[in-house]
Formats: C-alpha cells, structure tokens, sequence
C-alpha cells in the first residue's frame, strides 16, 4: 500500500481542479442533515448520521465508514451538505472497541432533529438485561428492536436482527429514554456447522477500554448458552463470516481499496495533463528512433 506519494507539476495542477471540499451545499435548498441520514464517505461508501450533536456541531457515525480527513456528503431536495470525516482517536486495530467516528460538517450547514432517538442520551450504566433496544438504518430503512444482552467497555450488544451493509452508522437508541449508541455491526460465534450465535454490536461515540476476543465470546456464549466449540468472528451490518477456508487470511479492506482508487486517479490526471506536450514532441521521437528493415515471410 503507498503511504507516501510524490506529485509531478501536472498531478499537482490537476488535484487544483478538485472539488473545494469546504463548499457547503450544492443548489437553492439550505441543507438540513438529519439522523438516519444516509452519509456518503467518499470514495469509501455508505453509512448511517446515529446522532446530531448541536452543541457541538457535529454528527457520529461508525468509525469503520472511513479514514481521518476524508470527504463527507449527505444529500437531499435541492443540497448536498459535505464535511470532514474523523474516527475515533481510541478506534482499536483489530478489534471491535471505540468503532465510532464524527463528521464535522462545513459552514451554513444545519443539524435537523434527532427524530428516532430524542435528543436525550441515555448512559450506558442504566440498562439491565432484557431492556428494549432499537435501531435505524438508512439502507435497510426500517427500525428493529431486540433485546439488551450486555456491555464491555463502551460496547453495547444485544439480540435483535442484524442490519444490513450501509446500515452502519445507524443510531442505536432506548424505547422512551433516549440515544445510546452508535450501530457498529454483529459478533459471532461460528461453530463447524455454521453461526451458533449472534449479537449485534454498537459503539457508545466515548473513547474507552479495549475489546477483547476473549470477552465477546464469553458474552456470546453466555448469552446463547454455547457449548460446542466455536471461533470468534466480527462483521458490518449484514455481513456474515468467511467460509472456514478464509478465516485468519488477509485481505483488502474498503479502504485501502479507496486508497489505491485514488492513487490511480492521480496518476491518470498528471498523464492526461502531460498528453498534449508529449503529442508536440512525438515526430521528434519517431525521427529519432532507429531504422530496422524486417524480413519479409
């Protein structure tokens, strides 16, 4: 994967013709960002606003929707509201914790209502097994319900169908109390013949602890009473676990395949910036080049 990339005059030129990523709406409309919001993270895909922080000026989201400094757009009737993508400082490598991120967005744009969950927060030391929680998601467009089967760290998990992808994102929220958390995916618990068990899996957008493997299969175990032997899997709204060939095998993520995408993209500007005079200097190449006389079959 390329970290580091060295810009010719004329890749540096055509990144000047970019969009200006601080342009706050496109058309007549004032754009208006809701939660349940679809939310483009460009060059990355779809995720879900969980929740509008007014005072702050700020959306959440997964922190798995992106990379930090990445563009953000939420479109509607006549707008498209664009801001900067962040994860977690604390999001873990690897693991499940902290997996939510913020979207600050650019000047004139407005945060509308939090219509699913109230504007209440509710904390995460006040739920007890069984509590109904539920969740939005922008691309399945329907609200679930199910019910909490516990926390680790800022965690928050329970039983209840799974999303699906572009789902993440979506606000996670108590019946009547207010918002919890940030809809993050589903955890699993994979046996010989398939899935024994799963949870969905939210992010309270607060840094804290690590997660552990070891703690989500105990909480997996505990509360769908696994006995057969099991591996621990994670996946995004909708996703199921690799076939048992794939499992530990190393892939591309979404985002470094962004990456290369926009590597690419680079490249082909500076060359077609470059087209014209390398046309010019094209007769000067030919006469230059030597004469070979091919035999004749």
């Amino acid at each position: 994967m390329l970290r580091r990339i060295c810009l010719s005059t004329s890749t540096a030129l055509a990144l000047a013709t970019l969009p200006n990523f601080a342009a706050a709406a496109e058309g007549g409309a004032t754009p208006v960002v809701g939660q349940g919001d679809a939310v483009d993270i460009v060059g990355r895909g779809m995720c879900t606003i969980a929740f509008n922080d007014a005072a702050q000026g700020v959306s959440y989201t997964a922190g798995h929707c992106g990379k930090d400094g990445d563009r953000a757009i939420a479109s509607g009737p006549g707008f498209r509201a664009t801001g900067t993508f962040s994860p977690s400082s604390a999001m873990q490598n690897g693991g499940t914790g902290n997996d939510w991120g913020v979207i600050r967005w650019a000047d004139g744009v407005m945060l509308g209502p939090n219509r699913y969950s109230g504007d209440a927060v509710v904390a995460l030391s006040t739920l007890r097994s069984g509590d109904p929680v539920c969740v939005y998601g922008a691309a399945s467009k329907q609200t679930t319900c199910g019910s909490f089967a516990g926390a680790i760290g800022n965690n928050v998990y329970w039983d209840g169908p799974s999303g699906r992808p572009g789902d993440s994102g979506g606000p996670v929220w108590v019946e009547g109390k207010g918002f919890l958390s940030v809809y993050t995916g589903v955890s699993l618990a994979v046996g010989a013949k398939g899935v024994e068990g799963r949870l969905n899996r939210s992010a309270v957008p607060a840094n804290g602890p690590a997660v552990s493997t070891e703690a989500e299969m105990a909480l997996l175990a505990q509360a769908k009473r696994i006995t057969a032997p099991v591996v621990h899997e994670a996946a995004v709204p909708g996703g199921e676990p690799a076939p048992v060939g794939e499992r530990g095998s190393s892939g591309s993520s979404e985002a470094d395949s962004a990456d290369i995408a926009t590597v690419a993209f680079i490249v082909l500007a500076g060359v077609l910036l470059a087209l014209p005079e390398i046309l010019k200097a094209l007769p000067e190449i030919t006469n230059a080049l030597p004469v070979q006389d091919w035999p004749i079959h």
